[in-house]
């Protein structure tokens, strides 16, 4: 991207999140992270290893973060697409 092109930065991700919790199967190695938004709506990422012995649990909450983070990324370029494209081709948008 040049200077000119609008980006997302890994502070307006950060910005957007209100909470974060963990939760960790019991008797697995899948971890999941729950994201509230700002605006009440919800993420989720997981991670699991194949191994118990290779679990690690500040390790699992890392990526499950991580992958919760993704689904904020996804959002958010959407919503930037989107405010690019009304406003190329001239429709207003009200959610500003």
């Amino acid at each position: 991207m040049n200077g000119a092109d609008p980006e997302i930065t890994p502070e307006q991700i950060n910005a957007t999140i209100r909470a974060v919790q963990f939760y960790q199967f019991p008797g697995t190695t899948l971890t999941v992270c729950a994201l509230t938004l700002c605006n009440g709506f919800h993420v989720v990422g997981g991670s699991a290893c194949v191994s118990p012995d290779d679990f690690d649990v500040e390790l699992g909450q890392q990526r499950a973060l991580e992958n919760a983070r993704g689904a904020i990324w996804d959002l958010e370029g959407y919503l930037l697409c989107e405010r690019q494209y009304r406003d190329r081709i001239g429709i207003p948008d009200e959610r500003r």
